[in-house]
């Protein structure tokens, strides 16, 4: 008999990105108006909603599926009250393909601000089929606080017993007054947490910047394992946004850590290109009991 498909569901703050697209950088004062200087207004879903898009491109042998409800795309508008929403300003670029062709790609020049829901919609109950693949995306932004009932809550599914957890965190709080986070210490052998290297250091680790890749490492790599309910987990990531990544994992009763990192820049220097790019320097990492399927 074939094996069933796996499943995968996203849970977590769904935020809807409003861009503020330009398309061409100006030389002339931004007070001066000029009807040649183009720019639009851009609606997309973000947050858990779009990390579930990027899901659904790349794991296509399994099924994903969205834990929520998404706004009518019509009638959604800045500023709703029911809605978390973000603000950011994007400008274009083109670079030209094998067949000579233009390739446009939009860049984050500027985020302008967050504005969370005043009065949330009610949240609707989630999947009831457990899943072999749970990812949460905790924004700060309304997901954590549904566990403070002391219960799971129906909005989120439910992983198997052999299933595995991926935690995308923002601003992590690792108190007893985190209730998903003492949630998820419940699977902590199957749990992979995501972290960007700032948040870390608002949350008061010593991470250096933009010194050397070594150096930055070596500060992550001795902050985890202070932190006793990081040392759980199977494994951390912590992203240098488009920059690089550090790794650290248990399996096995061994620790073992790595490094991915553009070798052209460090962090902040924006000169990482795309992920291909990156040098590793330990072999591949992902545990092999989640590699499987």
């Amino acid at each position: 008999m074939a094996d069933r498909p796996k499943r995968i569901a996203v849970a977590g703050d769904l935020i809807i990105d409003w861009n503020l697209a330009r398309a061409q950088e100006s030389d002339r004062s931004a007070t001066l108006w000029d009807p040649y200087y183009k720019a639009q207004a851009f609606r997309q879903f973000g947050g858990a909603a779009l990390l579930c898009d990027v899901l659904q491109a790349t794991a296509r042998s399994a099924k994903t599926e969205y834990a929520g409800v998404l706004p009518n795309p019509d009638t959604a508008r800045p500023g709703d009250p029911a809605y978390n929403h973000s603000y950011t300003i994007r400008w274009s670029s083109s670079k030209e393909t094998k067949t000579g062709e233009p390739e446009w790609l939009w860049h984050v020049q500027s985020f302008l601000g967050f504005e969370k829901a005043r009065t949330p919609s009610p949240v609707p109950s989630g999947p009831k089929d457990q899943v072999d693949l749970l990812v949460v995306d905790d924004g700060n932004a309304g997901l954590r606080d549904l566990f403070a009932a002391g219960e799971w809550p129906k909005s989120v599914p439910m992983p198997r017993d052999d299933g595995w957890i991926v935690l995308k965190w923002a601003r992590p709080l690792f108190d007893k007054t985190n209730h998903l986070w003492q949630f998820l210490q419940l699977y902590s052998d199957r749990l992979i947490a995501a972290f960007t290297v700032n948040d870390l250091r608002l949350a008061e680790m010593q991470i250096s910047r933009e010194l050397s890749w070594e150096e930055t490492a070596q500060d992550v790599l001795r902050e985890i394992p202070d932190l006793e309910e990081l040392r759980k987990c199977v494994a951390v990531v912590v992203s240098f946004y488009t920059a690089g990544a550090v790794v650290y994992w248990y399996r096995h009763g061994i620790h073992n850590h790595s490094l991915h990192y553009d070798p052209s820049g460090i962090e902040g220097s924006g000169s990482a290109r795309t992920a291909a790019a990156w040098r590793v320097t330990r072999r591949a990492w992902w545990p092999q009991s989640f590699t499987r399927w």
